[in-house]
């Protein structure tokens, strides 16, 4: 079955907009075997960067460069964006990242600091389950109280 590119391209970018996220772009990547790699993302690799990967599963992840910052690859059931980006706005929110914000998101989740593309800022290797993939910092699936 081949994926509609297009019509998901759509639920990418709602799931996105309701975390604050309005600029999704698609991008490509063909490697030497010619099997097309598409991904959405915002920003700028070398800032702030929202990645949302379609292969294998649909999932997502932020990374702030400047501040060491890669919160881990979360799974996304497209199928019920508001309900996901209610689920997962504690720790995907754009406006979590704003100056304003940043210091009290780090001080709630320091397991997401410490990240280079350098040396995988010690990032322990984790196992995968229905939720996450490998190589990721813990993340957490309820708000503390200090998150309302």
């Amino acid at each position: 079955m081949e994926m509609n590119i297009e019509k998901l391209a759509g639920e990418i970018a709602r799931f996105a907009g309701l975390l604050g996220w309005n600029h999704i772009q698609r991008e490509e990547h063909v490697p030497e075997n010619g099997e097309p790699i598409d991904w959405f993302s915002e920003g700028d690799l070398d800032g702030l960067y929202f990645q949302f990967n379609i292969h294998s599963f649909p999932h997502c992840a932020v990374y702030d460069m400047p501040h060491g910052l890669f919160t881990g690859w979360q799974r996304v059931d497209l199928s019920r964006p508001e309900e996901e980006a209610k689920r997962l706005e504690h720790v995907f929110a754009k406006d979590n990242f704003s100056p304003e914000n940043l210091e009290g998101f780090l001080k709630r989740y320091p397991q997401f600091s410490g990240f280079s593309w350098k040396d995988g800022g010690g990032i322990e290797k984790a196992g995968s389950d229905e939720n996450h993939m490998s190589w990721f910092p813990a993340l957490p699936l309820k708000r503390d109280a200090a998150d309302g």
